[in-house]
C-alpha cells in the first residue's frame, strides 16, 4: 500500500565516498501536511479496528461464559410437565442425562436418552425441539390433526424424526430428509426437499 510505504524524510545522510559510518547533517526538511493527514488517517483506522476487535472479544467472552451456565441435573429435577411428557410419549426410552441451561433471557432443559434422542423443554416444561436418532420416531399425536393428516396422506411410509415449535410455526423433518414448515394453525407454508 502506498500510504504505509512512505518514509519520513531523513535529516542525515551517509557519506559513501569515505565509507565511514559518519553521518553528515543536511538541510532539515519540513514534513508535508499531506503526510500528517495520512498518518492521522492511518491512526484513526487502526483505532477503529482495535475498538471493533475489543467489542468482538467482549461478545465472545460473554457467549462463552453464557455457555458455561449448563448445569447437569437429575431426572427428578425436571419440571413436572416435562416428566409427564416423557412418560406419556417416550415411555420406552432410557434416560441418559439432562442439563439445565440458564442463559440470559431464556432457560431450557435438555434431556438426552441412551439412544441419542434429545428433547429440549422451556422453563415451564413445554417441549420446544425433539431430535430422534438411530431409528426412533416422534409420535404424530404431538402435532395438530391437520399436520398429522397431511403427512399421513402424502408421506405414509415416512416417520417424523425432528420437530421444532414456537408460537408462530412448526418445523418438521421426515426420515427421508424432507423438511416442512407449518404455520401455527397447521397449514403448510414451505417444503424443502
Amino acid at each position: 500500500m502506498p500510504i504505509l510505504a512512505k518514509k519520513l524524510p531523513s535529516i542525515h545522510k551517509i557519506d559513501l565516498k569515505n565509507s565511514s559510518p559518519k553521518a553528515t547533517p543536511i538541510a532539515k526538511s519540513k514534513i508535508s501536511p499531506y503526510f500528517c493527514n495520512e498518518y492521522k488517517f492511518i491512526m484513526f483506522i487502526n483505532t477503529k479496528i482495535m475498538k471493533r476487535f475489543l467489542v468482538l472479544y467482549a461478545a465472545l467472552a460473554i457467549a462463552f461464559s453464557a455457555s458455561a451456565n449448563d448445569k447437569p441435573i437429575r431426572y427428578d429435577q425436571l419440571p413436572a410437565r416435562a416428566k409427564s411428557f416423557i412418560e406419556a410419549y417416550f415411555p420406552t426410552h432410557s434416560f441418559s442425562f439432562a442439563k439445565y441451561d440458564n442463559s440470559i433471557g431464556d432457560s431450557t432443559y435438555d434431556v438426552v436418552f441412551s439412544d441419542g434422542t434429545e428433547i429440549e423443554f422451556n422453563r415451564r416444561g413445554e417441549w420446544r425441539q425433539i431430535d430422534c436418532k438411530r431409528g426412533s420416531i416422534i409420535p404424530s399425536a404431538l402435532f395438530p390433526s391437520s399436520i398429522a393428516s397431511y403427512l399421513g396422506q402424502n408421506y405414509p411410509t415416512q416417520n417424523i424424526v425432528e420437530a421444532e415449535r414456537n408460537s408462530h410455526h412448526w418445523e418438521l423433518q421426515l426420515s427421508n430428509g424432507i423438511e416442512f414448515t407449518f404455520d401455527r394453525h397447521g397449514q403448510i407454508r414451505r417444503i424443502n426437499h
